[in-house]
């Protein structure tokens, strides 16, 4: 069970724009391999990896790290949670089709 959902969070995909309905789906998959790995007590196995995970989200990485200066010590549960802080900013909205980009996007043209 835990080699599964290891390989949950490093099978993530790469989210190369702001699509927030793919991430709030990365949101969601990572919130659940983190949980599950807390309740067997092995998250601590992947906190490395959490570098490597957050280059997955590029395009909104800076707006994850900029209120944390430690954001390069984070482990997976400080992650989810600016990652779940950003979803909660920018939900996704019935009228969002899966190019469109986060409400603050339009409100800078």
């Amino acid at each position: 069970m835990v080699k599964a959902y290891v390989k949950e969070i490093m099978d993530l995909p790469t989210i190369s724009n702001a699509n927030v309905r793919k991430i709030h789906e990365f949101s969601e998959k990572l919130q659940h391999a983190v949980q599950a790995l807390q309740t067997l007590k092995r998250l601590e196995m992947v906190n490395g990896n959490v570098p490597m995970t957050l280059d997955k989200l590029s395009r909104i990485r800076g707006d994850l790290v900029w209120t944390d200066p430690d954001w390069e010590t984070w482990d997976f549960v400080k992650f989810a949670d600016a990652l779940g802080q950003w979803t909660r900013r920018n939900p996704v909205t019935e009228s969002k089709t899966d190019t469109d980009q986060p409400p603050w996007k339009s409100r800078e043209k």
